[in-house]
């Protein structure tokens, strides 16, 4: 087995390995430990759930039972309001509107509300919702209804407008400061090959 002979240069060389390994991991530290305190996000408002439920009345009509779960996904707790508009398809007029006050949502929960709205039983609805954080429109979404065919409940309910909260939490999250780490990780390549080359000499 051959023996490794240290010199001053190459004895350098590790101290500057070393370092540079410390500063890389030194830094790594300081990225985590901001990212764990970060400051709140505030509330952040999301749909889950709606489902549509329906009952016929002895009128002829139906009444159209609407259950909204909503999540604050947020670290802080919020006042939030819900309305519902149902609009025929095909005249695009709203037939019937209703709200409901949730009140307030609490951090990392769920609140379920049921709106009720009564429609002639003839017709085919887009029920649009409009879900309020703090006395303004944070998230839209719509569903559809053919209470025609009997009711048969509500399908396709898609969120159009998600709480803008959201989408900057996300931004915030992209612009962790990564590349003082790939710099630092330059460093120790461009290191490391130094000391590869004077070792083959």
């Amino acid at each position: 087995m051959t023996k490794i002979e240290w010199t001053a240069t190459k004895g350098w060389m590790l101290a500057i390995i070393t370092i540079a390994l410390f500063i890389s991991a030194a830094i790594g530290l300081v990225i985590v430990i901001d990212i764990l305190s970060d400051e709140p996000v505030g509330s952040i408002l999301v749909v889950e759930e709606v489902y549509f439920v329906s009952e016929e009345t002895t009128s002829g009509s139906m009444d159209l039972y609407i259950h909204v779960f909503v999540t604050n996904d947020g670290d802080e707790h919020c006042q939030s309001e819900i309305r519902a508009f149902a609009v025929d398809v095909e005249t695009n007029l709203a037939m019937d509107e209703t709200g409901h006050t949730v009140g307030t949502i609490d951090e990392q929960t769920t609140s379920e509300s049921m709106l009720l709205m009564t429609l002639p039983s003839d017709g085919r609805y887009r029920v649009e919702l409009l879900i309020f954080k703090d006395g303004k429109i944070t998230v839209k979404g719509t569903g559809t209804v053919n209470l025609y065919l009997a009711g048969s409940g509500g399908k396709d309910y898609r969120t159009d407008q998600e709480d803008p909260a959201a989408g900057a939490s996300k931004e915030s999250a992209a612009d962790v400061p990564f590349p003082h780490i790939g710099a630092v990780a330059i460093a120790v390549i461009a290191v490391a090959l130094v000391v590869k080359r004077r070792w083959r000499r």
